[in-house]
This record gives structure tokens, sequence and C-alpha cells, in this order.
């Protein structure tokens, strides 16, 4: 994606970037993600972020554009020992089952916590969800067809815990189906289209920039007239 004008390698949509290792976790993973992360372009950096905002909202007008910009490798971090995943039924934490560039990895743990959120693709057992619910380090879990998260208010003491569960749907993005080859391949003609438009907008402001650099390089000419004129004015006087 014109490389020559980020300082860094800017990633499009995790959607044609990525996929699953294993696709019987798809219904899984997908249900920890929105559709923005589905769909959002990834920048190392600040500046490459400002660059990418700059073109798709400001010049092209673009409104359902989502930007992110992750910082960092990708975190290794884990609240729970494997020992303690196996130990209560899980299988193992959601993006280990994503496979794509690293940048886009992190992202996705930045914006939904992947790296602390643990799947398995059948039920636990009741010791082991509340042993889940009441620590303290895990928010988000999908056990079998069940998305859970909990939320704690520290400020009210231990038992001020809540939890909601919502049924897993089946996956339609990382999966095998037609259906999800053709989201990828019209996110695929999104981006070409993109790209052929900010070439074309390139084209369009090269003659401008070097118009302009023209004039500036006649500047210390037109001030010398200027001068001269001004000189022979008073002169005149």
């Amino acid at each position: 994606m014109n490389r020559d004008q980020f300082r860094e390698e800017v990633y499009g949509p995790p959607l044609v970037t990525c996929s699953l290792k294993d696709p019987r976790y798809a219904n899984a993973v997908e249900a920890l993600l929105s559709r923005n992360d589905f769909l959002a372009f990834t920048a190392q950096n600040l500046d490459d972020l400002k660059t990418l905002s700059d073109q798709f909202t400001g010049t092209m007008r673009l409104a359902d554009i989502t930007l992110r910009t992750t910082t960092g490798g990708l975190s290794e971090h884990r609240r729970l020992s494997n020992q303690d995943l196996q130990r209560l039924g899980l299988d193992g934490w959601a993006i280990d089952y994503i496979d794509g560039p690293e940048p886009v990895l992190s992202m996705l743990c930045n914006s939904r916590k992947l790296e602390n959120s643990p799947v398995a693709l059948h039920e636990i057992s009741e010791e082991s969800y509340n042993e889940i619910v009441d620590g303290e380090k895990v928010t988000h879990f999908v056990t079998g067809s069940n998305f859970y998260q909990v939320s704690r208010r520290k400020e009210y003491g231990p038992d001020a815990v809540s939890t909601t569960t919502k049924n897993v749907t089946d996956a339609i993005n990382w999966t095998d189906q037609p259906v999800d080859i053709s989201a990828k391949r019209e996110v695929q003609e999104q981006i070409d289209a993109l790209e052929r438009e900010f070439d074309e907008l390139k084209a369009e402001i090269k003659p401008l920039r070097t118009a302009f650099t023209e004039k500036r390089e006649q500047l210390p000419e037109l001030n010398e007239e200027i001068v001269s004129y001004c000189l022979a004015s008073l002169n005149h006087y």
C-alpha cells in the first residue's frame, strides 16, 4: 500500500491478512471480535496513522473506515499458566489460534485482549466456571456455545462481580464457506480501489508541487524587481 508514503509497513484488515490455524475455533474466536476489528487497517506508528487518516477521511472523505495503531511486539504475558488452563478445562488463548502478521495480531490484542481471552470447544465444569468468575485474571472467555464477560467493581468489594452471557453464533469471516471467500474478495477490491484513487491523487498533486517549486524559485528575482521598482519610484519623487 504505497510504502513510499509511510515510515513502516501498513497492514490491511485482518479479514484478508489473517486466518485461523484451526477452523474448529472459528466460532469462539469470532465471538470475541467485532466487525470493525475485522476491517481495521493497522499502522505501526502515529505518523503513519495520521497519514492514513488524512488520506482516507480527509482527502477521500471516507466515513466507514477503521484505523488503528500498535506499538511494540506481541505480548507474551498470560494471566493463567498452561497448567491452569488445562486444569480448568480450557483449550488455549484466542490469539494463539490466529495466524497473521505480528503487528496485526498485536493490534487485535490491544483492542480485544485476545492474549488473555481463553477459549474451549466444550463447556467447562461448574467448579471451573466459578473459579474463573471469582478470580481476577480473566474478563472474557468462550466455552462451547457460550460467550462470557465478567465485570468486577473492586471499589464495592470482592463480591461485586457480574457475568454477562450470550450465545455464540456461527462464524462468517474466517471460515471455508463461499460467503467468506466472497467477503474477502469484496474487501480486497475495496483496498485495490483505494490504492488506485491514492495513486491518482498523487498524480494530480505532482504538477501542483512542481509549479509551486518553480514559483518559489522565482521569488528572489521577483523581490529584486519589487525593490528596484520601489527605489525608482522614490527617486522619481
